[in-house]
């Protein structure tokens, strides 16, 4: 006798356990039905990961000291990308007579027009008032 379940060819979430049609692009691969349980699955996998290998992250101090004095700015660099401050290299000798901002973020044309962003010279960045600081 066959059931409804023996009939379906789909394959069982690991994480809610409920039968679901795999995508064609991955196949056999995935393990997951949706988002997420994707999002718990990883979670369950990182926790497996991290009782394996206890000791992955002690004594990783030197290693880290080590490559931040080997790449100085990087931090810095990489905090101000993420402000959204636009590194630019200017001098008071040359200066910058014209600039285009691309924002990343939901306001339309009219909204910006409205808005009159303001943009100020900080040191050797800048900023823009008005525009959220984190990206999208």
């Amino acid at each position: 006798m066959t059931t409804q379940l023996d009939m379906f060819h789909g394959k069982r979430c690991v994480s809610c356990g409920r039968f679901f049609e795999p995508d064609a692009r991955v196949g056999k691969r995935q393990k997951c039905c949706g988002p997420e349980c994707r999002k718990k699955y990883k979670r369950m996998r990182d926790k497996v990961w991290r009782r394996q290998n206890p000791d992955y992250f002690r004594d990783r101090y030197p290693y880290v000291k080590a490559w931040r004095e080997a790449h100085p700015g990087y931090q810095k660099a990489r905090r101000s990308k993420k402000r959204g401050e636009i590194q630019v290299e200017s001098t008071p000798e040359t200066p910058i007579k014209s600039m285009r901002l691309h924002l990343r973020c939901n306001l339309r044309l009219g909204e910006i027009q409205a808005q009159t962003l303001r943009v100020t010279q900080v040191g050797r960045a800048f900023w823009v008032d008005g525009v959220p600081t984190q990206g999208p």
